[in-house]
């Protein structure tokens, strides 16, 4: 998951309301948590890069990246209902891209991983599925990549993501080592697109394809 590359032409400068602060530590206790501007959050010390361009709807991402060994996860969105999520839980973004025609943003947070819902549909879209081993999924046509070596925990990732206005397909991208999640995502009628199997001590990484309904919120459960 990367932050979109900046043209150094397009940064500019804005009207400033609020005078910069030094770090983005300390914010100060808000009488409410809500969603703020990002020039809101700069006046807070939040690092925010200034982009005189429009963001388009393809550009507009949410992601999620976590390692197994992480206490924490990041978290990487364009999306206003995410964003509003966060910060009304009291989740403070770590750095900003805004975009100065027409308004969008891309902010990224650093949330508790227990926050991190597992992917899984919704009644309507929910299916019986079947948790199979990467040797067995092989047998039913799925592409299994051999690795020679082991998966040491601090490499067991899960990333998420998905964009805003992926009309056509509508698709969410989920890539796990965690087998909680392969097996919830299975037995829910998830279907690996590929398999990379490690050969020397246990684990898999498994790459799945869903519809975007899959995508959940981080809870505000994980908060400390």
């Amino acid at each position: 998951m990367q932050l979109p590359l900046v043209d150094e032409n397009q940064v500019g400068d804005v009207p400033r309301t609020t005078r910069r602060a030094k770090g983005p530590a300390n914010f100060p206790k808000m009488a409410k948590e809500r969603h703020q501007t990002p020039l809101e959050w700069e006046g807070l010390g939040v690092p925010v890069t200034w982009i005189n361009a429009a963001l388009a709807g393809q550009e507009k991402e949410t992601g999620v990246h976590f390692l197994e060994a992480d206490r924490l996860a990041e978290v990487y969105t364009a999306r206003s209902s995410w964003q509003r999520r966060l910060e009304v839980a009291g989740y403070h973004p770590t750095k900003i891209v805004a975009y100065t025609k027409g308004g969008g943003d891309f902010r990224t947070y650093q949330v508790p991983k227990a926050s991190i819902m597992m992917s899984y549909p919704p009644a309507r879209l929910a299916k019986a599925g079947e948790y199979l081993s990467a040797e067995d999924w092989e047998q039913k046509g799925v592409r299994v990549q051999r690795t020679t070596g082991e998966l040491p925990r601090t490499d067991r990732e899960t990333s998420i993501s998905f964009l805003e206005a992926w009309d056509l397909s509508g698709n969410l991208e989920v890539a796990t080592c965690h087998p909680t999640w392969q097996k919830r995502m299975e037995r829910k009628g998830a279907l690996p697109q590929s398999i990379q199997l490690y050969e020397h001590g246990e684990g898999d990484h498994r790459w799945y394809i869903v519809p975007k309904a899959w995508a959940k919120m981080p809870s505000p459960r994980g908060r400390q």
